[in-house]
């Protein structure tokens, strides 16, 4: 019996580890934390001010510059704003509710299956997903990148809002300007938290579960 072998004279051959399951994902803190901010910015877009009105007053919200035509929104140069407040303030809201949804509640264990959601959440950047084999972080990455897109349009209608020519402009703003950047911000630090991983789910039975041993 050579040295080092169990009883019998069959040679020990080590245990193969298994394959790295994908992910589970279960919805976490990153939900609230980005419903939160979805809130908070749908409000801004049809509740609340965004230009204060002086003593005596009407403020004025968001959906008082779609009436605008064309003619009066190019004379008070509040094309952008116009613009933002005819249409595409709600496609806004969509995708950002789209990032939320798929970087915090629903990521698929399938490749393809985050592949497709990743399209429809950030475009090419969906295809980091091929990357990210367990399915750990390029949902965040693609939730995140789509709101800073969104953020960075709204920015530019506030801008605009608030510039006449280039130069500032003396017109108060109202609540809804710092009230729809939190929710952004909101948005993308929960989109950034992502899912709460499962590490207890997928490892086989009789198995210690992923990070304790097991698995690579």
């Amino acid at each position: 019996m050579g040295y080092g072998a169990p009883m019998g004279g069959q040679p020990y051959a080590p245990q193969p580890y298994a394959p790295q399951p994908p992910a589970v994902h279960r919805p976490g803190p990153g939900l609230v934390v980005a419903l939160a901010g979805l809130a908070l910015f749908f409000a801004a877009l049809v509740a609340l001010p965004w230009v204060a009105a002086p003593a005596g007053g009407e403020d004025a919200k968001l959906s008082d510059w779609a009436d605008l035509s064309d003619e009066e929104a190019e004379a008070g140069d509040v094309e952008a704003v116009a613009g933002y407040a005819d249409v595409i303030w709600i496609v806004a809201l969509v995708a950002l509710t789209i990032a939320v949804v798929t970087s915090t509640l629903a990521v698929p264990q399938s490749v393809g299956g985050r592949v497709a959601l990743g399209f429809l959440t950030a475009g090419l950047l969906g295809l980091l997903h091929l990357a990210d084999k367990r399915g750990t972080w390029a949902h965040r990455v693609c939730g995140a990148a789509a709101t800073v897109v969104w953020a960075l349009m709204h920015a530019g209608a506030v801008a605009d809002l608030f510039t006449f020519d280039g130069e500032s402009t003396d017109v108060d703003a109202g609540l809804a300007i710092p009230v729809g950047f939190v929710g952004l911000l909101l948005v993308l630090v929960g989109c950034i938290i992502g899912t709460r991983i499962d590490k207890t789910a997928g490892a086989p039975y009789g198995a210690p579960a992923y990070g304790q041993g097991y698995y690579r």
